[in-house]
């Protein structure tokens, strides 16, 4: 075979090619390299074939002649050589091929730590040297290689001619080995190359072609425990590869391996991989197939078959990395940091580091007003950043994009589909609120105290200082500038507070701190012609207004009230009179009033015309007289937020001594007045039906949305008040706990970003968090001396840890087993031991001179790590109770220690900057990352030097590792979290985790011109006493520790990260930071659904699309409609070969519905491989998507799992009785 994919290569050759191959074969012999056997049969055929061409060619005469005085030399060894071995076997003699003589053999040392040895066996006419200058580049630096040569021997398949070669081969074929003797030689000589290495050494074998083969052969020997001709093989393989390579004698090997349980249990537990190109000529690709096959059925579990396209006789680099990843993996305890270089580089590094922002959790309501949007969907600011929550689902998702400074006003258009938010310097974002995406960015010259959109959704109302500013509001098109200015209004005397519209979008309410209430028009703005007028004003209120609203005739939909509030806690009630004013005319108006020929009746009869709901007049023009006068009794309690509904004419008001009043206009009868806090309510607002009323109160940073009909609570939603300290993730990546100076904790749904559960019981701040490995007890360690477990099940404490003596903890710990529970403290520098199951206190580990900070067993073993201010890194056997095992000294203080998931590494960092490296088994320092720049940045406000010259706070304080342990994470007292790949020590990323100017730390340069004498002027407090008006400046108490030698910022809050960590799925990250709990994730969390744009999903827009040949839309539409029916039949009607993308481009939160209605085919469904075959592409689609949010998938999961249980069963039962059936049939003798 081989010799006629030769000739059929050597005659399609042109005469230039003719002469660069015959160079090429001559140097190639002479060199006498890895393939000289190979190059003579394409020698020879070529002087066959061409022999005319070269011999008109002299270069070629004397490259031949060259030739020739080399076989001249060479030629007496080989012909002594074939004799000897001719006349051997001519004889009889098998003692001849025994003392045949091994090559040189080449040893790789490791260049690590000896975990293990691999013999690799090169191909027929190769050396071991050409393989180990190879496998010493590969980044394998715990394996030691031993690269043997093959003995010198005539080969069946080069015609006899003398060569390297582990064995005799002729013609490959399925039949057994035909120089069986070969191959045992070379197996005993490999066992004896192994038989030297350590007991605690892991062996492997391994080669390319007949060195393949001759592994795999070697493996089957070690599987029966016998050579092939009966002898006892010594040696045990934990891994075996081949590349390129054939399995010898693969059709005898059943019948040796049949009736051996011990043959069986070892092969069930070797490890194979083999390797093969599908454009192999020499060993062709279904040789290497059909090997994988057989090792299979004789009861190889763990065969993996490679295949390369295109790939010929040789090897090529991704096939190598290939080679060591699985090598990593199979024998274990090799370097994962040299790994890691190869495996980035074999695969994008983007697809590692492409965490993006998913959600904010913990962060509290802080100020600004809450809105309610298509009445389910609470719309609240937090700091620089906006939270949807939605009502019905409870579910909570922050916008992934920030303003530069706190949002102080946000308002929804009347559909729902825009948001305008501005915070406090006056920068606006315009929002689509379905894409999540800022369409537009616009700034403000005052700060806005209000801002609302007109009922038909053209225009914003905007309080900007003592204007009233019209904006046309932007839509969807591209546009320069897209606010456009239509309307100022300059005649309020002082800050503007509220502003309200007209249900026709023609009148505008303002009410100021100039005690007034305006009214004005807006007719210019719709491009009539009208006389220029003063707006008509509501007089009498003796304090700043706080609401102005309109009431309109529930018949004719027509204004005809107003209603005002005020801060002393008066409503006045206006009614509208049918009259004009008489407003004394002022010389010359007549003239005005005639500018081109149009005359004043021409006017009025347009003023009519427009206003003949509002009786012909102008409703700035006509006149409103008070009706009523009421108060809400609260003194001394201001009133701070109202809101009015229109339809159930209904008032809300919230005071600053945390009452809230519900009343019915205009009787003033109240319906509920009760208290929701101590502190001041800063917003109140109704949705669109009326029935749920919102609170937010930004003093203890909690927002409410309560049904008055039911007096029952929607929401009570509260994040932590004070910063977060401490987080962690369960073993399923599900749930999140989160620990603050609040003295709280709470637990989180990652994927719904829900709170559902609180406990605070603890009295001082929550230091540190870890979840057991069951995934529901919950351990928490406080500064009040308690270590506390608690139930996730039952919400509940059930057990809690002291000492003898009151003590502060920092740190916090659990061996793998949850039998001990380990916690450092602050104040004693003491590690102290629990007994998870009886709560005794078992042990206090002492040594440490400083607080213990860092505290974190082994996953692999019961060796505790722990970290202290004292400049140490300390190892302790907890169980053994012999105190510190080894101590890892440092130079600075160590802040926080963290173990590699596989335990064969620690990294702690320092207060200097720098993250340090150490090997935990051998004690040894294995390199360091200088961090100092890379989380350099941000000047305080107090600091006199600039960010570049500062040294304050250039340190990490929290470190994570990725659950590979390719990465780490790491962050500080600073604005930055970086991400270092651990093999090359690089910077890889840095997330910067705010934006936000309100916090300290931010800018990297100041102003010099706001430093004065008295210090910064951000810092000197200078508004106003009046503490009622807007949202009271809040500074955050820190009530925990600082690092050693660091000084509290009494100003604002610095940005600044507390704690990280990263998910045991390695899909997402969380970091505790001042504005919250940032999460970021890989796995894209909203997918946009086009067709939730359509307006029209029927029956016949599906049935069109399926005609249209758009299943996936069409499927798309049935689970919108959610009609059984329909949606089983678009998953019918999907091609097979069309599954795969039609899964793809279905969103996430259809996902139960379609799980739900493939249990429901299963059960009465005929085409039970094709539902089958969606189970297995969605799985394969969404699988991350569904293990995230599994607990919400639950029932569907379970519904599906019960109907392939039971489809299992019955094809199960259906094949047993055909089974016994057909054997019955097939035994019965047939009568003539």
């Amino acid at each position: 075979m081989m010799k006629k994919v030769i000739t059929n290569s050597v005659s399609v050759l042109n005469p230039s090619d003719v002469f660069k191959l015959l160079e090429c074969l001559i140097s190639m012999i002479q060199s006498r390299g890895a393939i000289v056997a190979c190059t003579l049969p394409w020698l020879k055929s070529l002087l066959l074939q061409h022999a005319s061409s070269i011999m008109s060619q002299e270069s070629s005469l004397i490259a031949l002649n060259s030739l020739y005085h080399w076989f001249t030399v060479e030629s007496s060894h080989a012909i002594l050589f074939l004799f000897y071995t001719n006349a051997s076997s001519g004889s009889g003699s098998r003692s001849a091929r025994r003392t045949v003589e091994f090559g040189r053999t080449y040893v790789v040392r490791p260049k690590g730590k000896h975990q293990a040895t691999v013999v690799w066996l090169h191909g027929l006419g190769d050396n071991g040297s050409s393989w180990s200058q190879l496998l010493d580049n590969l980044p394998l630096p715990n394996i030691k290689w031993i690269c043997p040569t093959a003995p010198t021997r005539p080969v069946t398949v080069l015609g006899g001619f003398p060569c390297t070669a582990w064995f005799d081969e002729g013609e490959l074929s399925d039949d057994g080995p035909k120089d069986v003797e070969g191959l045992d030689t070379s197996a005993s000589h490999i066992a004896n190359l192994l038989s030297t290495e350590p007991s605690d050494v892991k062996l492997g074998i391994g080669g390319f072609s007949m060195g393949a083969a001759c592994a795999l052969y070697s493996a089957t020997c070690f599987v029966q425990g016998r050579y092939g001709n009966g002898s006892p093989y010594p040696v045990n393989f934990n891994a075996v590869v081949g590349l390129s390579g054939w399995l010898p004698g693969g059709q005898n090997l059943r019948n040796t391996m049949e009736g051996s349980h011990d043959a069986i249990r070892r092969a069930a537990s070797l490890p194979v991989l083999l390797c093969h190109g599908v454009g192999d000529e020499v060993v062709p690709y279904k040789f290497g197939e059909r090997s994988s096959q057989i090792l299979s059925s004789v009861g190889f579990r763990y065969v993996t078959f490679k295949t390369y396209q295109g790939l010929g006789h040789y090897t090529v680099p991704k096939e190598m990395e290939e080679v060591c990843q699985w090598l990593n993996e199979r024998l274990g305890g090799l370097s994962t940091e040299h790994t890691s270089s190869l495996s980035s580089a074999s695969k994008p590094l983007t697809t590692t580091m492409n965490y993006r922002f998913q959600n904010l959790l913990g962060a509290p309501y802080r100020g600004g007003n809450a809105v309610v949007s298509n009445n389910t969907l609470l719309i609240s600011p937090i700091g620089n950043r906006i939270s949807v929550t939605d009502l019905l689902k409870s579910e909570t998702l922050t916008l992934p994009f920030q303003s530069s400074s706190n949002i102080s006003r946000i308002a929804a258009s009347p559909d729902g589909v825009f948001l305008i938010a501005v915070d406090d310097n006056g920068r606006c974002q315009f929002i689509n609120l379905r894409r999540r995406a800022v369409l537009h960015r616009m700034q403000f010259k005052k700060p806005v105290s209000c801002i609302k959109f007109s009922p038909n959704g053209e225009f914003i109302a905007v309080g900007a200082g003592k204007l009233v500013e019209i904006w046309r509001s932007p839509g969807f098109r591209k546009e320069f500038f897209p606010f456009e200015l239509v309307r100022t209004f300059a005649n309020c005397n002082n800050k503007v507070t509220c502003v309200d519209w007209s249900p026709d979008s023609k009148y505008l309410l303002a009410g100021s701190k100039d005690l007034t209430v305006r009214l004005f028009s807006l007719k210019k703005v719709r491009g009539e012609v009208s006389s220029k007028s003063k707006p008509f004003m509501f007089l009498g209120h003796r304090e700043a207004i706080v609401g102005a609203f309109f009431g309109v005739d529930k018949k004719t939909n027509a204004v005809d009230k107003v209603y005002t509030l005020s801060r002393d806690g008066a409503i006045f009630g206006w009614r509208y009179v049918d009259e004009k004013l008489d407003e004394p005319e002022s010389p010359g108006t007549p003239e005005r009033m005639e500018v081109d020929g149009i005359s004043d009746v021409k006017k009025r009869k347009n003023v009519d015309v427009d206003d003949e709901r509002n009786g012909g007049f102008e409703l700035h023009k006509g006149k409103w007289e008070l009706v009523k006068k009421d108060f809400f009794m609260q003194a001394p309690a201001k009133l701070t937020a109202c809101d009015y509904h229109k339809g159930l004419e209904l008032v809300v008001v919230g005071f600053s001594s945390g009452v809230f009043g519900l009343y019915q206009m205009p009787d003033f009868v109240c319906i509920h007045l009760l208290s929701v806090s101590r502190e001041k309510i800063t917003t109140a607002s109704f949705n669109e039906l009326g029935n749920w009323l919102t609170f937010g109160c930004a003093k203890l940073g909690q927002l409410l949305v309560w049904e008055w009909k039911s007096e029952s609570y929607i929401l009570k939603q509260q994040g932590h008040y004070f910063d977060v300290n401490t987080i962690a993730y369960s073993p399923d990546s599900q749930l999140l706990a989160t620990g603050a100076d609040d003295n709280k904790i709470k637990v989180w749904n990652v994927s719904s970003g829900f709170c559902f559960v609180t406990f605070s019981e603890h009295t001082n701040a929550v230091t540190a968090l870890h979840f057991m490995a069951s995934n529901h007890c919950l351990l928490s360690a406080s500064l009040d001396g308690t270590v506390r477990a608690w139930d996730l099940f039952r919400y509940r404490n059930f057990r809690t840890f002291t000492t003898p003596s009151s003590r502060q903890f920092v740190s916090l710990a659990s061996d793998q087993s949850g039998e001990v529970i380990c916690a450092g403290t602050l104040d004693s520098f003491e590690i102290f031991v629990w007994s998870m199951k009886t709560g005794r206190l078992l042990d206090v580990l002492s040594g440490h001179e400083g607080p213990v900070h860092g505290l974190m067993f082994s996953p692999t073993n019961a060796i505790l790590a722990s970290s202290s201010w004292d400049r140490t890194v300390r190892l302790w056997d907890v169980f053994d109770g012999k105190g510190s095992v080894e101590t890892f000294p440092h130079t600075h203080d160590v802040l926080t220690v963290v173990y590699r998931p596989d335990g064969k590494q620690l990294a702690c960092s320092t207060l200097d900057g720098q993250i340090h490296f150490w090997d935990p088994i051998d004690g040894l320092l294995m390199y360091t990352i200088e961090g100092r720049r890379d989380i350099a940045g941000g000047r305080l406000m107090t600091d006199r030097r600039t960010a570049a010259n500062s040294t304050s706070g250039k340190c990490f304080t929290t470190l994570s590792y990725s659950a590979d342990g390719n990465y780490i994470l790491a962050g500080g007292s600073s604005r930055y979290i970086c991400m270092y790949d651990v093999a090359d020590q690089v910077l890889l990323r840095k997330f910067q985790i705010t934006l936000n100017l309100s916090l300290d730390g931010v800018l990297d340069v100041l102003n010099s011109k706001n430093m004065t004498d008295a210090g910064p002027l951000n810092l000197i407090d200078d508004d106003n006493s009046d503490v009622d008006d807007g949202v009271d400046k809040q500074t955050r108490v820190n009530s925990s520790y600082d690092l050693p030698g660091s000084m509290q910022n009494r100003g604002r809050p610095i940005a600044r990260t507390k704690c990280l960590r990263i998910a045991p799925t390695g899909r997402s990250w969380a970091a505790a930071t001042t504005e919250g709990v940032l999460v970021y994730s890989m796995d894209d969390n909203f997918i946009f659904d086009p067709t939730d744009l359509d307006i029209d999903v029927t029956p016949e827009a599906i049935e069109a699309a399926l005609g249209e040949n758009q299943p996936s839309r069409a499927l798309i539409l049935s689970l919108r409609l959610n009609e059984d029916n329909l949606i089983k039949k678009c998953i019918v009607a999907v091609a097979p070969v069309d599954i795969k993308a039609v899964v793809a481009s279905i969103p996430f939160k259809y996902l139960n519905r379609l799980i739900q209605t493939f249990a429901e085919l299963l059960e009465n469904c005929p085409h039970l491989e094709f539902i089958l075959r969606w189970c297995q592409e969605l799985s394969k689609c969404h699988g991350h998507s569904i293990q995230q949010n599994s607990r919400n998938l639950l029932p569907a999961l379970k519904s599906l799992q019960k109907a392939i249980t039971r489809l299992h069963q019955d094809l199960g039962d259906t094949c047993s009785s055909n089974e016994y059936m057909l054997r019955y049939l097939c035994s019965t003798t047939s009568k003539p």
